[in-house]
């Protein structure tokens, strides 16, 4: 009786072990799911700023998102329907539209020179609109206008 005692209570230890030690395969965490569009805040160029031709158009801002940005694509295009009297040919930069590759949950941009090239001393003064468009990794986006004046 003794042994056989000693039998059950080696099989109860045997079984508490491994039954409070749980399986070896443990169920996969699910992959974390992108549920917000990526956002921006934009500190320059202000809505309505005045750019000098022969200057440059620079974009300070800053982007964030969730999980993971990717890039920001800007575009400019010219506003006739508030043209000022002026040379007849628009800025319209050969690098246009621009994308900006972004990284992280945040990113920033301070004084970034859009386009590459400085703002052409003949181009037609007048409102332009310059499009923001905020991509993250998943291919969510946010996008966002702002109208500028050349001028001078």
């Amino acid at each position: 009786m003794k042994k056989n005692l000693g039998y059950i209570v080696l099989l109860l230890l045997v079984t508490f072990m491994y039954g409070c030690g749980g399986s070896d395969s443990e169920e996969p965490t699910p992959d974390p799911v992108d549920s917000k569009n990526p956002e921006m805040t934009i500190s320059a160029p202000a809505e309505g700023a005045t750019v000098l031709r022969g200057s440059d158009l620079t974009l300070s801002g800053t982007f964030t998102d969730d999980m993971e940005l990717e890039s920001l694509t800007v575009t400019l295009s010219f506003n006739d329907t508030k043209a000022f009297t002026g040379i007849d040919d628009p800025w319209e930069p050969a690098g246009s539209p621009e994308t900006i590759v972004l990284s992280g949950t945040e990113d920033q941009l301070t004084n970034h020179t859009l386009f590459g090239e400085s703002i052409p001393a003949d181009c037609k003064v007048g409102s332009y609109v310059l499009t923001l468009d905020l991509k993250d990794k998943s291919g969510k986006m946010t996008s966002q206008t702002i109208n500028v004046v050349v001028g001078g």
